[in-house]
């Protein structure tokens, strides 16, 4: 019988491809079991699924006014570094009794939108379909409306994974239209993962799975997660802040663009949470 390859091993192209649909395939069990057994309450208890999965937890730190984070309307960026970044907002989210704002929306590539809408509940999601103007426009007119409804926006503005320390935070032109559009008054509230204790936590894996699991567990582990297969808990620090979106605005001042990555965005971003990428 031919041996299996253990997960953390590299193997040529077609076994990094097996890695990768064993992970996507064990995620989606994994958004369907938090389904079958949180039902309506699911979206609130996701991220203690994912987090107790690794074995890791988030550390808010600075988090400036997270009660208006927590009550008020408006628009909320972070940084994307991996797995972890969805469940870290939401938990953010949460209000006293522990459940995620019921008027909060996230926008999500539509690659992975029916995983997380199906299991997840739709209203709590946003697809965005890129390489078309207007359907990705549309997407954030939609976000648009459901801030001045009085819901919170979510969006990863840098529109792709930063994984490596020091590795320069790019702002997308999505940001750019909605901080043009957005009223001058409303919360922008700005959130960064430290991209150096997402690497140690997930020992440079991105995507969906514990690094230590292998291949040959795999049956087991898409039954019931193990997180005795990982190595002592790690905490992600984050950190966050209050701001408003004509702040923002004034930031953009003599930058002319409106595709592609803004220098001026990316730069408030860094000058803010910099110390933290």
């Amino acid at each position: 019988m031919q041996k299996i390859p253990e997960f953390s091993s590299f193997l040529g192209a077609e076994v990094q491809k097996a890695k990768r649909e064993i992970g996507e395939t064990a995620f989606i069990k994994l958004l369907q079991r938090c389904k079958d057994t949180y039902g309506e309450a699911v979206i609130s208890k996701y991220p203690d699924e994912i987090f107790k999965l690794w074995n890791t937890y988030p550390k808010f730190l600075d988090f400036a006014q997270k009660e208006r984070l927590q009550t008020e309307s408006g628009l909320v960026i972070a940084n994307h570094p991996g797995i972890f970044d969805i469940p870290i907002v939401l938990e953010a989210l949460k209000v006293v009794d522990g459940k995620v704002r019921r008027d909060m929306k996230i926008l999500v590539h539509s690659s992975h939108f029916d995983n997380f809408a199906d299991n997840l509940g739709k209203e709590y999601f946003e697809k965005l379909v890129t390489g078309e103007y207007q359907p990705a426009k549309d997407s954030l007119d939609r976000g648009l409306k459901h801030i001045q409804s009085g819901g919170v926006f979510v969006i990863f503005p840098s529109g792709g994974f930063e994984q490596t320390p020091g590795q320069q935070f790019k702002v997308s032109s999505g940001l750019v239209y909605l901080l043009e559009s957005l009223d001058p008054e409303k919360m922008v509230y700005s959130m960064s993962i430290n991209t150096h204790d997402f690497v140690l936590a997930t020992q440079g894996k991105r995507r969906f799975l514990p690094s230590r699991a292998d291949v040959a567990g795999m049956s087991e582990y898409l039954g019931v997660p193990n997180p005795n297969i990982l190595r002592s808990k790690r905490s992600i620090q984050v950190k966050g802040r209050y701001g408003l979106a004509s702040e923002w605005r004034k930031s953009m001042e003599g930058e002319k663009y409106y595709s592609g990555k803004s220098d001026r965005l990316t730069k408030r971003f860094l000058e803010i949470h910099g110390d933290n990428l």
